[in-house]
């Protein structure tokens, strides 16, 4: 038993709807394949778009006994477009992104934990996003529909929190739309 949290859409976990409920003319499974399989240009093409550069990525290794299937590490350089406090900030960040998926007949989920390694306080927070893509209808349908969701994580307290966490959630839903 107990409920499938990757299928759950508990919004305590993931607060900040980014996406609710697109369609897709597109399975799940053809979703990871044009987003995120290793025989995919789409992640270079992404990063490219917003000035990142990928230093290094993982091939996706399958995850034995877990509720995800698959695990991949991206590691790229991001250009930093916003300032928090009277700080000198570098004009780009090193960002490591842990992803995972699952994968199964109707379903696709991916989780990403994303943090910024030389931007201040890029110690104290990272971001989580949460993609959810069910099959429309019975298992046997041709498309889904994608939700996507996120969350600050704070590690350490700053009080530049609230800002930190409206600004990310902005800047996300920008680039989702």
């Amino acid at each position: 038993g107990g409920e499938d949290l990757w299928r759950s859409l508990d919004v305590r976990l993931f607060p900040e709807l980014l996406i609710e409920g697109e369609p897709l003319l597109a399975t799940p499974h053809q979703v990871y394949e044009l987003f995120f399989s290793a025989s995919s240009n789409f992640e270079k093409h992404f990063r490219a778009s917003r000035g990142e550069t990928v230093t290094s990525a993982t091939e996706w290794t399958t995850v034995d006994g877990a509720t995800c299937s698959h695990a991949r590490k991206l590691c790229y350089n991001s250009p930093v477009t916003k300032q928090v406090g009277p700080f000198n900030v570098a004009k780009s960040t090193r960002v490591e992104e842990n992803q995972k998926c699952r994968l199964s007949r109707g379903y696709f989920g991916l989780k990403s934990i994303i943090r910024f390694l030389d931007i201040p306080f890029g110690d104290s927070f990272s971001v989580s996003t949460r993609w959810h893509v069910p099959s429309d209808g019975d298992v046997g349908s041709m498309g889904s529909t994608v939700s996507i969701r996120c969350s600050v994580i704070f590690v350490k307290s700053t009080m530049f929190k609230s800002r930190i966490t409206s600004e990310t959630a902005k800047d996300l839903r920008s680039l989702y739309q």
